[in-house]
């Protein structure tokens, strides 16, 4: 979290023709809305503040560059709203820490056939490696797929609407 979340300032590093796309939980698509960086004009085209735990598609017209975000980590509870009932929703892990993307839905009540995507830069499109949760056996069945931080994910939400509440405390 940051003192000023908008795109503007945590994509300060972009390059001319970089792009920024939103998922619209309720259209279940792509946002219309498209943010375009331009050099000429050394800013992007439109801003919005990029919640901590939201995640978006950013397409790299340029070489290859790091992104660093800096801010402080939120504390205690963080609470991010769920849509389920077979949508999907897309997140980033609100808490900075890597590794399966168990680490990175904590805090989540899972549901029968809850999903997790993640977008292979290889292959430019979702990775067939899914994880699906099963209530019969209390567990994901695949806990390999990596959520590093910084990385943003597709959940798809099988059970109901919830709140997701993440506890987080550095020690």
């Amino acid at each position: 979290n940051n003192t000023n979340n908008g795109i503007t300032n945590l994509f300060s590093v972009a390059q001319d023709g970089d792009q920024i796309y939103r998922w619209n939980v309720g259209i279940q698509d792509l946002d219309g809305t498209v943010y375009t960086y331009s050099t000429f004009l050394g800013k992007w085209d439109g801003n919005f503040n990029l919640k901590p735990g939201e995640a978006v598609f950013y397409l790299n017209a340029g070489g290859n560059r790091t992104n660093t975000f800096v801010g402080e980590v939120i504390q205690g509870p963080y609470t991010n709203n769920l849509l389920g009932s077979g949508n999907f929703n897309m997140f980033g892990s609100s808490a900075p820490i890597g590794g399966s993307h168990t680490n990175a839905t904590g805090g989540l009540n899972y549901s029968d056939g809850d999903q997790v995507y993640t977008w292979n830069t290889a292959i430019q499109d979702l990775d067939g490696n899914v994880a699906t949760y099963s209530t019969f056996l209390g567990k994901w069945d695949n806990t390999t797929i990596a959520v590093p931080p910084g990385i943003g994910f597709l959940y798809l939400g099988a059970g109901g609407n919830q709140t997701w509440v993440r506890n987080f405390t550095v020690q």
